[in-house]
């Protein structure tokens, strides 16, 4: 699944160039049929599909943003609090 995935962006990105279907697809096969030229693009490749990738959904950036500055202010607040505590006499 992935490796045709990559071979059809791949391909994709050729033809963007202005190089033809019978070229793209000569160069690509040749390069996913290498595994040493292949296999880090391949690994980078599937990383970016993977499920909670930036790539998939970059809202998840702000998620993550929300949820430090949750996380920093409640401890910064526990961190205030704290002499004031019952259970701190």
């Amino acid at each position: 699944y992935l490796k045709d995935k990559a071979r059809a962006t791949l391909i994709q990105k050729y033809l963007d160039l202005g190089k033809t279907q019978e070229y793209a697809e000569g160069e690509v096969d040749a390069f996913l049929g290498d595994p040493e030229r292949s296999t880090d693009y391949m690994m980078q490749f599937a990383f970016a599909e993977a499920p909670g990738s930036l790539k998939q959904d970059p809202n998840q950036m702000m998620q993550y943003a929300g949820i430090f500055v949750v996380g920093f202010v409640g401890s910064a607040l526990v961190k205030a609090v704290a002499p004031y505590a019952p259970w701190n006499n």
